[in-house]
């Protein structure tokens, strides 16, 4: 229900951007004024997708986010309810920061399995499986130097089987 909740307030944020009537950083204080269960927290995050979907173009005429794009793949999952609107825009942010790193192909696979991942088991779950996402769908360069970044360093005396490598050990 609050999720619900939540999507309908950045539907009506996201409307009243699109028609001009509150813009850019002034959202923020809008909502804060005319949805007061937001004045103790929670309005930002809620302002950053209105913003965002009134730049694509969504609201009640307009046409919204493509739906294989980061924004309206979020978009929808906030619209039914699978994450609310601060879970949405922190997988967002992950999309944003992983995507430059990612075979261009695997940009909507990777924002799926992150909007699943933050559904399920949240947004601190979505950040710690960034190096297993990166390896199954980043691009070449990109693995070849995260592998040589985890290489053990020379003179290294760590063994190499422990499934845990204590920071007292030799490698620093």
């Amino acid at each position: 229900m609050a999720a619900l909740a939540s999507a309908a307030r950045v539907q009506v944020a996201a409307e009243a951007t699109r028609r001009g009537d509150v813009a850019g950083s002034e959202v923020h204080g809008w909502l804060r004024q005319h949805a007061p269960s937001l004045r103790q927290g929670g309005a930002a995050p809620v302002a950053r997708l209105a913003v965002d979907l009134a730049a694509a173009g969504s609201g009640l005429e307009g046409s919204g986010p493509a739906d294989g794009s980061p924004l309206g793949m979020v978009w929808a999952a906030v619209r039914e309810g699978r994450l609310e609107a601060g879970t949405g825009c922190a997988v967002l942010r992950e999309a944003s920061r992983l995507a430059p790193h990612l075979q261009d192909a695997a940009v909507p696979t990777v924002t799926a399995a992150l909007v699943d991942l933050a559904a399920d088991w949240g947004p601190s779950m979505m950040r710690r499986l960034r190096p297993q996402l990166l390896a199954d769908h980043g691009r070449p360069e990109v693995f070849e130097g995260c592998t040589a970044a985890w290489a053990r360093p020379r003179g290294c005396r760590c063994r190499t089987s422990s499934p845990v490598t204590s920071r007292s050990t030799s490698c620093g």
